[in-house]
């Protein structure tokens, strides 16, 4: 069992030749912890019915639900290891009063962490696109020289948008937790499967999609006045 000031550390081993996914579990205090520098996962756990895979954590061979798994796959580096606050295994989930302390601590270790990584979870073509759209977005690369209008742009694009849309509403961004997670971060990093956007693109993201948000309301509010103008000529 933990104490209180203790937390459990996943340490993720880099790729290997195939795809086993090689762990080390390690107990720490929070202050050795901090000083160590670790990251925190968030995740949704998906379905209690979804299937699970193996991973070797300390040369024992245990199961995590596949959306962990394909997040924990991802995760690894090509040389260098991973210190990673994961709640799934972490926690000891059959001892009550562990993991109700430790989700009173949730706040904490969140804060205290290098980064969080946000897994979305695994993308389909159209999640790729959409992605990649962020992506774009956070850089202003489809505008940029060209100085073409953002809603122009997506006009043109419009299975982009719609891409967009659907990977907003995913079942990670249902969870109550992100709010805190998001909240506490020092720094965060997105990823889509082997995809990556990092604080300072998603923040540049957020930017662009209030511009265009605001531009649209404005050409939508003069359409609306130019309507009404034409409605009451004789």
């Amino acid at each position: 069992p933990l104490e209180d000031d203790e937390i459990r550390l996943v340490i993720l081993q880099s790729k290997t030749e195939t795809d086993t996914i090689e762990c080390h579990m390690v107990y720490e205090t929070f202050d050795t912890a901090i000083q160590n520098t670790y990251e925190a996962l968030s995740y949704t756990w998906v379905s209690p019915n979804s299937p699970r895979l193996k991973i070797n954590m300390d040369d024992a061979t245990c199961k995590v639900r596949e959306n962990l798994w394909w997040a924990l796959y991802h995760l690894r580096r090509e040389k260098e290891v991973r210190r990673i606050w994961i709640d799934a295994l972490c926690i000891n989930q059959a001892d009550a009063n562990e993991r109700n302390h430790q989700v009173s601590q949730m706040g904490r270790i969140y804060s205290e962490a290098e980064c969080v990584d946000v897994w979305l979870g695994r993308a389909s073509v159209e999640d790729a696109n959409a992605f990649e759209s962020l992506r774009h977005l956070g850089r202003n690369a489809p505008f940029g020289s060209s100085r073409i209008s953002k809603v122009d742009w997506f006009s043109s694009h419009q299975d982009r948008w719609q891409d967009i849309k659907n990977l907003s509403t995913r079942a990670y961004w249902t969870r109550l937790w992100i709010i805190q997670e998001f909240a506490l971060a020092k720094r965060i990093c997105l990823y889509y499967d082997n995809m990556i956007i990092d604080e300072r693109e998603m923040c540049d993201t957020i930017v662009e999609l209030e511009d265009i948000y605001v531009e649209f309301a404005e050409r939508e509010s003069e359409q609306k006045l130019l309507d009404l103008e034409m409605e009451m000529e004789p």
